[in-house]
């Protein structure tokens, strides 16, 4: 018998690698170890890929779906999943682009990436009122030294080498995907979810 610690390792680590002995241990009713195993992980995958899918259409759109996924596969071996939420499957992704598309005439991808991931972040950051200029007057003169301001948590700020922002509105799943000039000069966009959408 194998303690529960030890049997979700075997679990885990037979999810990420085809090649590990984590079936030898699953219980055989009808359906071998390997074949349950294999079930789990193909829905890790698939949930995987759906995840960077939804985060990084543009991204997506703009290298097509064939090199998508053998970038995911890649990344997927390097960064497994360390989280039971699917939104942080994205986090690290912006950087592995940045490592892999280094010196190449791709390396701005990572910069749309990190926007992308700007965007979904943004998406789920947590609600706050901006401050008013109302409130800033109404405030006693003894207490304005106190004060203190801070950012709403959905801004975010993603500069960029090329127009990135020119080729995010171009590549939308329902943009024309109209060219885009990349040496149009640096942007640096402002990304922030006023109310219930992102705005950019």
């Amino acid at each position: 018998m194998h303690g529960l610690r030890e049997l979700q390792h075997r679990f885990a680590a037979g999810l990420r690698d085809a090649d590990h002995a984590a079936a030898a241990w699953a219980c055989d009713d009808g359906i071998p170890g390997a074949a349950r195993l294999q079930l789990y992980r193909n829905n890790a995958r698939a949930l995987f890929l759906q995840s960077l899918e939804l985060t990084y259409p543009v991204l997506r759109r703009r290298v097509g779906d064939a090199y998508f996924r053998q970038l995911v596969a890649d990344f997927r071996r390097e960064h497994p999943s360390r989280a039971g939420d699917l939104h942080e499957v994205g986090r690290p992704w912006p950087l592995f682009l940045a490592t892999r598309l280094e010196g190449s005439p791709y390396a701005w991808l990572a910069e749309l990436a990190r926007l992308e991931w700007a965007c979904a972040d943004a998406a789920v950051a947590a609600d706050a009122e901006p401050v008013t200029v109302a409130a800033l007057a109404a405030l006693p003169p003894e207490a304005i030294a106190a004060a203190r301001l801070q950012l709403l948590p959905s801004l975010r700020l993603v500069p960029a080498t090329v127009p990135v922002l020119a080729v995010w509105r171009a590549n939308r799943p329902d943009a024309p995907g109209t060219p885009v000039d990349l040496d149009a000069g640096p942007e640096f966009v402002r990304v922030h979810r006023p109310g219930d959408d992102v705005e950019l």
